[in-house]
């Protein structure tokens, strides 16, 4: 049975970043593209309570193939453009899970 991944993506966005960054992905239809793909179980931005300039993105992926598919589509090239536009930072922690 292929172990379900999970990514747990932390974003330190410029002022003003957080919904822009958000709302451009949206408009682009690449948080659309994102969720219908095959193999991602969820794919979420969450913003921080405390902090209006920080998102924690988690995704979950049903195996490291559907992960390597979305990570190498034409659409993931133009989300790290339009990241570098809103963001200064990121870090990403990864799970595998039963």
């Amino acid at each position: 049975m292929e172990k379900t991944i999970v990514l747990n993506v932390e974003y330190t966005m410029k002022p003003g970043g957080s919904l822009a960054f958000v709302q451009e992905l949206s408009d682009a239809g690449i948080l659309q593209a994102i969720r219908t793909r095959e193999g991602c179980l969820k794919y979420d931005y969450y913003r921080g309570f405390d902090d209006n300039e920080k998102l924690l993105l988690v995704e979950w992926w049903a195996d490291e193939n559907s992960l390597r598919d979305h990570q190498s589509s034409d659409y993931f090239a133009q989300l790290k453009v339009i990241k570098e536009r809103h963001c200064i930072a990121s870090s990403v922690e990864k799970f595998s899970i039963k």
